[in-house]
């Protein structure tokens, strides 16, 4: 871990040498982790404290995902956060047409064929059917399916519950 900090500190000082920037000095730095079978595999943790910080001095945080050259896309959505975090880290948006991105942040569900057409290093942030989980209704239907197949003992977690308006007169009864 040290060796990599040095080699971090290192490359942030190049980097900052090629911008004609002092390197920077502060705490926040991007931390990029290593991992599977051949420690081959790279993994950015994402710090949020990189929206605190707006000095246009500071390359530390954009050090880790700029040798790899990661991109992203929004498609029918804005999310201005997410698009601060991203680019805190480096990342670089590419445009809504484009195939060439690392990270897809859709507001609708993502397509089949799109799904099929990824890459290994591509990432949406929806997968088929997670409605299923994610709207209260569904989650509700899927809970009752769940406790009459398991039985009540082991879904005993959760109150009694209406999905209105189609149960209206359940909810006034009670």
């Amino acid at each position: 871990k040290q060796w990599y900090q040095r080699r971090v500190r290192g490359e942030v000082a190049m980097v900052a040498e090629q911008e004609n920037k002092k390197p920077c000095r502060c705490e926040h730095t991007t931390t990029l982790f290593w991992c599977g079978p051949g420690r081959n595999i790279p993994i950015l943790h994402f710090r949020p404290d990189v929206c605190l910080f707006r000095n246009n001095d500071c390359t530390c945080n954009k050090m880790a995902s700029r040798g790899v050259g990661l991109t992203y896309k929004f498609v029918k959505t804005e999310c201005k956060l997410l698009r601060q975090l991203l680019e805190g880290h480096g990342f670089k948006e590419t445009h809504q047409t484009s195939n060439d991105f690392n990270l897809m942040w859709s507001g609708c569900h993502v397509k089949p064929y799109t799904l099929r057409g990824l890459t290994e290093l591509q990432k949406v942030n929806h997968f088929p059917r997670s409605y299923e989980i994610t709207r209260k209704d569904r989650l509700y239907k899927n809970y009752m399916r769940m406790r009459q197949t398991m039985g009540a003992k082991h879904f005993d977690f959760l109150p009694v519950t209406y999905v209105l308006p189609s149960e209206l007169n359940e909810y006034y009864c009670k």
